[in-house]
């Protein structure tokens, strides 16, 4: 776990002021990710936080106790494109194409976590995958 990661946990299970909300959205580097630290991080986490994912680049081995973190509301998984490509330019060339990807990723989300995405992230964006 990265140093920026724990403050940010250690900030969000603080006491909130009147109403106020907190979320803690993570959004790895699934390719480079330290499953096992993850999955520590996850039992250990004292406030519940969102990750974005992508089916396609989350190992098989994991998703058994993926599945099970967010039935126990330990963590909320958020839907995230494979390689994650750059929406508009993705829209521009094919519009008809990114609500037809949308629609498979969707699926293949729910075939591999069990549940319906808890929202969707457009990460950083990889020019050459």
């Amino acid at each position: 776990m990265s140093l920026a990661f724990a403050a940010a946990l250690a900030v969000a299970s603080l006491p909130s002021w009147a109403g106020e909300q907190r979320a803690l959205l993570f959004v790895p580097d699934q390719l480079a990710l330290d499953w096992a630290g993850f999955r520590s991080l996850v039992s250990s986490a004292t406030v519940p936080f969102t990750a974005a994912l992508a089916p396609a680049q989350t190992p098989a081995s994991e998703r058994a106790w993926l599945k099970d973190a967010a039935a126990a509301g330990k963590l909320e998984l958020a839907l995230r494109l494979e390689h994650d490509p750059l929406i508009p330019l993705f829209a521009r060339h094919r519009p008809q194409a990114l609500p037809e990807r949308l629609a498979g990723e969707r699926a293949a989300f729910r075939i591999a976590f069990g549940v319906e995405p808890k929202g969707f992230v457009a990460a950083g964006a990889l020019l050459d995958p």
